[in-house]
């Protein structure tokens, strides 16, 4: 199985609903579902993931509640071997500091910190476009096993 990790400042929002969206919209790729597993983590992760970001992905049918699953982390260096792709989803983030590992991708996405619900709806969604293109890649590139 290879790992997919999706890296944001405090792991309590946007990578948490990339983590969600990816391990969700996976299972129309039967081969990329067979190969591939979303985590997120943080370089300075909050004490939990966002209620309202729980709520806006409820909202779609995805439920980022689960604590065994979805909880904050901080980012270390076996996250980081172990990730076949790095996405990072704040544009303050280089491999500078992700122990110098190289991003596949930056998808420099506003952070959710402190924004109200409709703010956090359009950020879902931008995050939830970009899940969709990067499960295309995959799929289209044959980048599985």
């Amino acid at each position: 199985m290879y790992n997919v990790l999706f890296i944001c400042l405090a792991n309590a929002g946007r990578s948490q609903m990339a983590q969600g969206f990816f391990n969700e919209y996976k299972k129309t790729y039967p081969l990329v579902d067979e190969n591939y597993l979303a985590i997120s983590g943080g370089l300075n992760p909050a004490n939990k993931v966002g209620s309202i970001s729980i709520e806006v992905m409820k909202e779609l049918g995805i439920d980022i509640s689960n604590s065994d699953i979805h909880y904050t982390k901080k980012i270390d260096k076996e996250m980081l071997r172990n990730a076949e792709y790095i996405i990072c989803l704040d544009g303050s983030i280089d491999s500078s500091k992700i122990n110098g590992f190289c991003p596949h991708d930056n998808w420099n996405i506003k952070d959710t910190y402190h924004e109200d619900m409709e703010i956090i709806r359009g950020i879902r969604d931008q995050i939830s476009l970009k899940v969709k293109e990067f499960l295309h890649f995959l799929y289209k590139n044959n980048q599985y096993g």
